[in-house]
């Protein structure tokens, strides 16, 4: 008895893919348009509570030493608001919203949305010596 090996079909081979080199990556620098005001301008240095302060003397005939206090209370006031979760409407300044606080090891770290309010906003506040001009009680007749 002869033994004769069969051969099976040949597989088919699948087409190696020829890969092409690839082009080394190219640098792209993007300059953006300066002209474009939608654009934000450079980021200004953080404001201090000593430069805060000194704003808010420049907006009336107030003394420093009577203005400290004030402001000293109103930020201890807004610390004590967002500590407790709570949204703030504050005109002139416009809408605060709470949207995340979260604690962390020795600090609470309060993420806020602030909604600014209308161009009504930038004007200085009336000065405390001014007095509104009422308006008349009855048209004088001739």
């Amino acid at each position: 008895m002869s033994t004769t090996s069969r051969k099976s079909a040949p597989k088919p081979v699948a087409a190696k893919a020829k890969l092409s080199p690839v082009p080394a990556p190219i640098d792209v620098i993007v300059t953006p348009d300066m002209s474009d005001p939608t654009l934000p301008e450079p980021k200004m240095p953080e404001l201090k509570k000593k430069e805060l302060l000194e704003m808010v003397l420049e907006q009336g005939d107030f003394k420093k030493k009577h203005a400290k206090p004030v402001m000293d209370a109103v930020l201890a006031a807004l610390r004590l608001a967002l500590l407790d979760g709570r949204d703030m409407t504050l005109p002139p300044l416009g809408k605060v919203k709470l949207t995340r606080a979260k604690d962390t090891q020795g600090a609470q770290v309060v993420t806020c949305r602030i909604r600014l309010a209308g161009d009504e906003g930038d004007k200085k506040p009336a000065s405390i010596d001014e007095k509104p001009k009422a308006a008349p009680l009855a048209e004088v007749e001739d």
